[in-house]
């Protein structure tokens, strides 16, 4: 009998510690699945905040298409090539935003390698150029440094994101400053917009992944801003950099990119 319930005890036990094992796996599991509903949630906001922008390229173009006069050629092949350029650009967003998407979800280990930030963002600006020229933005840059060691496609997605905003929120007329240097070991990309600025109150909703609300210059409450700098943020910080907010109200933003460099 004694040994009966030795057994017994022998076998329950190992019952119990198969049970906390699959009570340990449904939790795992449990947080994956959320952190995967997570990242579709984000993937489709990314997907509408830039391709909506993007869009729009296309949307002005064929509205002054409509308007041109029967015999201005000169005008018509302008804007037949505006449409073109704004319809390629609205593709390779598409396909990077695709890209995106398969490694959220996946959740791949990120390839870091050599890329050259300047690159990148000479293809930002060209990506908003008709915003650019419709608000008659200066667009100054000054290249110390201009490699880092990152995943192009996450690096393309911030530096979007952060351009816009600066774009968004200047003034008509005015300036954005866009700086690469090399620190130690991190290459930082600041961008300097002269527009309304960011309170404490906001900055410290970013620095907590919480959407911040800021007021355009026009007046209106911008819907979905924010998001833009919480992906930037939490992407930089899936390659190992940071992003710091220098910005007072009425006087401008500063956003800092920390990236590793080679």
């Amino acid at each position: 009998m004694y040994r009966q319930r030795k057994k017994h005890i022998i076998l329950l036990e190992s019952k119990n510690r198969l049970i906390e094992s699959q009570k340990e796996d449904i939790e795992i599991k449990k947080e994956q699945l959320m952190e995967i509903n997570l990242a579709k949630d984000k993937v489709f906001g990314i997907i509408s905040h830039d391709l909506r922008n993007a869009i729009k390229g296309l949307v002005v173009g064929a509205e002054e298409l409509q308007h041109i006069q029967i015999y201005d050629e000169v005008q018509k092949i302008k804007t037949v090539r505006f449409i073109d350029f704004s319809a390629k650009q609205t593709n390779k967003l598409l396909e990077s935003l695709l890209e995106y998407a398969n490694q959220r979800f996946q959740q791949k280990e990120l390839k870091l390698e050599e890329i050259f930030l300047s690159e990148l963002i000479d293809k930002a600006i060209d990506l908003y150029s008709s915003e650019i020229k419709s608000k008659n933005l200066t667009i100054t840059k000054d290249v110390f440094h201009p490699t880092a060691k990152a995943n192009e496609d996450y690096t393309r997605l911030i530096i979007r994101n952060i351009l816009h905003n600066a774009i968004k929120f200047s003034q008509i007329g005015g300036t954005i400053n866009i700086n690469i240097s090399k620190e130690d070991d991190f290459t930082i990309l600041k961008i300097t917009d002269h527009g309304i600025g960011m309170s404490i109150k906001e900055i410290d909703k970013v620095n907590n992944y919480l959407p911040p609300e800021i007021q355009t210059p026009i007046g209106n409450i911008s819907k979905g801003t924010g998001f833009g700098l919480i992906t930037a943020k939490e992407s930089i910080e899936k390659l190992d950099g940071e992003l710091y907010i220098d910005s007072s109200e009425n006087t401008g933003t500063t956003i800092h990119l920390y990236f590793l460099s080679n």
